[in-house]
């Protein structure tokens, strides 16, 4: 209250003229005192008789007052317009977040490591593809998947991955998955895996794989906890040495082209090759079949050894 009736003497003593500089210096540190300025400079443009300093300072409160009267008629539509625009952007926003699809891509030579919302984890080989919508993921845990992908489920409701050749269910464990044209593979590496594919339907367990490969339907074991490819090397048992191949491609970003030789369904091939040094990796391949390769940029060429 004293501090008002002190900036009101000080107003008083400003329109009269008779401020000294630290006066004005306290006025300059309120925040009105700038709007009383702007009022009173354009008051001068105007010839008036001079006013003593009460009359004065009536007129400057009544002339403030209107002034703030006439900027809040013009704010306050603004800013329920302002708050609308942001309900609407943020319900716009959270739309979009929770009822959309998410899209998690890689290309060659790139992987990914993904957390799911209910902070199952997703490592995305190359060339791949995972999609899944946030919307009741808790209740509805479902995703798509092109390529290849190792999960590690959290325990809750049914966890399902489907892609075009088949789907895989389970409650909560780990496992990798991978489909490429006519080329299904699951393999269990701990808890238990529900496998549907139009051909078979069957339970896998840790240490259980289930492949198939245009139709042809093959189960096999391992004693690994991870699949290679998450540790640097791609593993392959009586695997067509074409699909080998477009492996390597996508692997390295890279172009095979096969030169004076012809490759059949039963050229299959049992072996790996590694992820980080590309000749180490051809030679595996050329040395299986008695290739030779050479190298271009990003071009390759496997042809028949002498």
């Amino acid at each position: 209250m004293e501090e008002q009736k002190n900036i009101e003497l000080l107003l008083r003593k400003w329109l009269d003229g008779e401020a000294t500089p630290a006066e004005i210096a306290v006025l300059e540190q309120w925040e009105e005192f700038h709007t009383y300025k702007k009022i009173a400079e354009t008051a001068l443009l105007f010839t008036l008789p001079k006013p003593n300093s009460q009359q004065s300072y009536k007129q400057l409160q009544q002339n403030l007052a209107s002034h703030k009267k006439r900027r809040s008629a013009i704010f306050k539509p603004l800013l329920k317009i302002a708050a609308v625009a942001a309900i609407i952007a943020l319900a716009f926003g959270g739309y979009t977040y929770y009822f959309t699809t998410h899209n998690y891509t890689t290309k060659t030579a790139q992987t990914k490591h993904i957390t799911l919302p209910d902070n199952s984890k997703v490592s995305l080989s190359v060339a791949s593809v995972i999609s899944y919508s946030r919307f009741n993921w808790k209740q509805n845990r479902n995703l798509t998947l092109e390529g290849e992908a190792f999960f590690e489920v959290e325990k809750g409701e049914k966890f399902t991955v489907e892609t075009p050749l088949g789907n895989v269910s389970v409650l909560g464990t780990t496992f990798n998955v991978e489909q490429r044209d006519n080329f299904f593979e699951v393999t269990c590496y701990e808890g238990k895996v529900l496998v549907v594919t139009p051909q078979k339907t069957l339970h896998l367990v840790a240490g259980e794989s289930f492949s198939l490969n245009n139709g042809n339907i093959t189960t096999q074991k391992t004693n690994l906890n991870t699949p290679d490819w998450v540790n640097g090397y791609s593993s392959f048992t009586s695997i067509p040495i074409t699909e080998v191949i477009k492996a390597l491609e996508r692997q390295y970003a890279i172009e095979i082209k096969i030169k004076n030789v012809t490759f059949g369904s039963d050229d299959l091939y049992t072996g790996t090759f590694v992820h980080d040094n590309l000749s180490s990796a051809l030679q595996s391949i050329a040395l299986a079949f008695n290739l030779t390769y050479q190298q271009n940029g990003h071009v390759v060429t496997l042809q028949k050894g002498e």
